[in-house]
């Protein structure tokens, strides 16, 4: 209260008093900047609902010796073989903390201490997974300001799954700070998650920092789905042992793990990850992109079955590294448009015996046998290599945006240890520069420093010489964007001329020793067995005379089948049925309704299309060959259908890497073979034999596209 005073009357006024201003009404304080940590793969605990936990095996912080402990039948609740449908239903209770009981043994336990202890307040699930979606959000937390969101999940899942249920989650968040972004720091596969959930929700992230993110997939997913195996070091554990078959089956079905494959961009920056020697050769040689990850390649055949999603492995991993949306691409991020602050954090460890490559070699003694190998050594965090990491070719090309900061730490006080992929989430040095990313907006990194070199041979420990600090290595530098792209060029095959080898002479020149048993009554046919092209570019085998009006052939056997596409447009499917038809003169009598001078015909289709170039990116289903026709006198004939798919993902694969200009694909020309015979096995038949048909139908297309050439 201000009181006024009054002295007497004939006093002198009083001094006048300053005025007191009123104290301003402060503004209320923004929003904190919430984080979102997202771990990798194999980082979440999974619980049953009836409260049993499945991973980690044992529960967390149990031993690793799981040679004692009771986990087949866990491993088979975890599998997600629709075959063996219905599964258990889990459910991601949190990231695990420890993974054993000593302090080696601690994931991401230092790093919510290391938030938590810099005032970052964690959210509380509860192990109620409803409390990381929108609608199920615990707002009772409200008052308390949480800051710190975990983001648990199951990583079996796809990553585009998981990217759709941290969307939801950020729903959540947004109920507690409706006006702000969130940060969002990951480790491993977390890093591929994060970026899913950037691509289409850009407006919702300020920052996003990676810890050993494997951007690009690496060789040891792969190694580990073949042997069954946990995690590569137990390879001589007793465990891979006892249940290296439950695990196999179960890592065949996780799309997350397929997804963590190498994927095309690997390739084209250089990476060689799938070597192949063969029982008679000395040296292992690379596997391209196509072979490797195409339809019926390397991959498929060795796991051939969808999985939940529908989708085979290598499937999985092409659809989710070729995705692209609004421009900003799930590999190549050096056209980013997002507007995201990205740090990116890389150990590369001292020894530098990263795996590079997986190696199928073919062995003949003691017995023929397949062997598989992780070979070759190279910089990277025991488990992803640097390249998959750094994103950078040794052209200097990158693929990261443009903004990007990236610190290589190649020491450490710890040793390779403290580099290594999962313990680098417990170097302090690590710890230290996320936290002053999160709070600082100018961090930059340090003058760069060199690359470590891949070397020929291992090295004899992964304990180097220590160093009191880690050093951060070079700035990724963004190489100029493209000038063209591939979606707006209309990229597609035009069909330019179609011709034909036909099977001229076919008994004599193909199968000689058919001359004594039924070449000599072949020859005597006003007309040989031969393949024809006719209106429309229609296909069959002409057997017999033609008609008078020459379109169709007058046989008893033909095959058929229709015109091929005029043109063939990227991810397009085509179907193409191959039919047989039967066809009979009106003489005679008796239980086959006629005479059969010519008998039975039987084709044999390759059911794959080769291109005389190489081997082309088509997708050819059924692969294989297919008979069509007959082997007794029957009116039946089996027929049957082709879908045929230029994948746009192997195209672009092969034109990114040698660029259009030395495209060998510009003209390509696809052969379909056919080979059979036609018999004398009917009712007036004079031999026993059939002569024999072969032929080839050449189809040439040309590359077109929208625009001049880049």
């Amino acid at each position: 209260m201000l009181l006024l005073v009054l002295g007497p009357a004939c006093s002198s006024p009083p001094e006048p008093r300053p005025l007191v201003e009123a104290t301003p009404t402060e503004e209320p304080a923004p929003d904190p900047m919430p984080v979102v940590f997202i771990p990798g793969i194999t980082g979440s605990q999974l619980m049953a609902l009836d409260g049993h936990i499945l991973w980690p095996p044992g529960g967390p912080g149990a031993s690793r010796a799981l040679s004692t402990e009771p986990v087949k039948e866990d491993f088979v609740r975890l599998s997600l073989n629709p075959a063996t449908a219905p599964h258990d239903t889990l459910i991601a209770t949190d990231v695990i903390r420890n993974d054993g009981p000593d302090p080696d043994d601690q994931i991401y336990s230092p790093l919510i201490y290391a938030l938590t202890s810099e005032g970052y307040l964690k959210y509380k699930v509860n192990n109620d997974p409803r409390r990381r979606t929108t609608a199920g959000c615990d707002l009772t937390q409200k008052d308390k300001q949480p800051t710190l969101f975990v983001f648990a999940y199951d990583w079996r899942l796809s990553n585009v799954d998981n990217a759709a249920k941290l969307k939801d989650y950020v729903g959540c968040i947004r109920r507690f700070y409706p006006k702000t972004k969130v940060n969002i720091v990951t480790h491993s596969m977390g890093g591929l998650v994060a970026r899913r959930f950037i691509i289409d929700n850009p407006d919702t992230v300020n920052k996003l920092v990676t810890v050993a993110a494997p951007f690009l997939g690496s060789p040891k997913p792969l190694y580990q789905m073949v042997w069954g195996l946990l995690g590569v070091s137990w390879t001589d554990n007793v465990a891979w042992v006892r249940y290296g078959t439950e695990v196999k089956e179960m890592l065949s079905y996780y799309p997350g793990l397929h997804e963590l494959m190498s994927s095309r961009m690997y390739f084209a920056l250089g990476g060689q990850p799938y070597l192949i020697e063969a029982a008679t050769s000395l040296s292992a040689s690379p596997v391209g992109y196509i072979e490797m990850m195409a339809p019926d390649g390397v991959v498929e055949k060795l796991f051939d079955k969808p999985s939940y999603n529908g989708k085979k492995p290598p499937e999985s991993n092409r659809d989710f590294h070729s995705y692209s949306n609004n421009g900003n691409n799930q590999d190549d991020w050096s056209s980013d448009t997002t507007k995201v602050k990205y740090y990116h954090l890389i150990g590369v460890q001292q020894s530098s015996d990263t795996p590079l490559a997986v190696l199928e070699k073919h062995v003949l003694l003691p017995t023929p046998a397949t062997e598989y190998t992780l070979e070759g050594e190279g910089p990277g965090d025991g488990t992803v290599p640097l390249l998959s990491a750094q994103r950078m070719g040794a052209d200097g090309r990158s693929l990261n945006a443009p903004n990007a900061k990236v610190w290589l730490f190649t020491s450490s006080s710890g040793g390779d240890e403290l580099l290594e992929h999962t313990g680098i989430m417990r170097n302090p040095e690590t710890l230290k520069l996320i936290l002053r990313i999160l709070a600082e907006d100018d961090v930059e990194p340090p003058t760069p420093t060199p690359t470590p070199k891949a070397t020929g041979t291992p090295t004899p420990t992964r304990t180097p010489t220590p160093a009191p600090t880690p050093t951060p290595g070079p700035t990724a530098t963004a190489v100029a964007a493209p000038t063209w792209t591939f979606d707006s060029r209309n990229f597609r095959y035009v069909l330019k001329r179609v011709e034909v080898s036909r099977g001229s002479s076919a008994a004599l020149t193909v199968a000689p020793s058919c001359t004594d048993i039924g070449a000599a009554n072949y020859q005597e046919l006003p007309q040989k067995p031969s393949l024809e092209v006719g209106p429309g570019k229609a296909t069959w085998v002409r057997v017999g005379k033609a008609k008078p009006d020459g379109r169709e052939p007058d046989t008893t056997r033909t095959i058929a089948w229709p015109a091929a596409p005029q043109e063939l447009v990227l991810g397009q499917t085509y179907r193409v049925a191959l039919k047989g038809s039967l066809t009979r003169t009106t003489e005679g009598t008796g239980p086959l309704l006629g005479k059969m001078p010519y008998g039975a015909m039987n084709a044999w289709v390759r059911a794959t299309w080769t291109g005389v170039a190489g081997p082309l990116p088509l997708e050819v289903q059924p692969p294989g060959y297919s008979r069509v026709g007959n082997d007794a006198d029957s009116p039946t004939i089996q027929d049957t259908e082709y879908t045929i798919r230029l994948d746009p993902v192997l195209f672009r694969q092969e034109l990114e890497t040698k660029g259009l200009r030395d495209y060998a694909r510009r003209q390509l020309t696809v052969m379909v073979n056919v080979a059979g015979y036609t018999g004398d096995s009917g009712v007036n038949a004079k031999t026993g034999f059939g002569a024999p048909f072969i032929g080839s139908v050449y189809y040439t297309y040309g590359l077109a596209f929208q625009g001049p050439p880049p």
